[in-house]
């Protein structure tokens, strides 16, 4: 595994967990865990299939911000459509499930053509 700027970590019950987004479409984020912030394995997958991005046939996944409260984890991404200047052409979304594995909600659409809000 490598970390890059678009990795999100977070520690669960003494457990860190990172999300990367995928370079290829789906699976579109991976989870790998880790005891130690050393020794990294896979874990799951997150958006796994075409419904879960909204039909988009062009998957660019980008910026996976994952979280954890309440017994439930989040996750925040962007789907980047185009990175021409002077703006972006994204769509944030958001996903809960009370397990990583899932199941996951079905993603809600935060925002459209603009910043990627998972960046944030």
């Amino acid at each position: 595994m490598s970390l890059d700027a678009n990795t999100s970590i977070i520690s669960v019950r003494d457990i860190y967990y990172a999300a990367l987004p995928s370079i290829d479409g789906l699976p579109g984020v991976r989870i790998y865990q880790s005891k130690d912030l050393e020794q990294w394995e896979y874990y799951t997958d997150i958006v796994t299939d075409q419904g879960e991005w909204n039909g988009s046939p062009n998957l660019n996944p980008c910026t996976p911000q994952l979280s954890y409260h309440d017994h439930q984890f989040y996750l925040i991404y962007s789907d980047l459509k185009s990175s021409t200047r002077p703006s972006l052409d994204c769509e944030s979304y958001l996903m809960v499930a009370d397990r990583l594995e899932g199941p996951w909600s079905e993603p809600i659409c935060l925002h459209s053509n603009g910043l990627a809000l998972s960046s944030w």
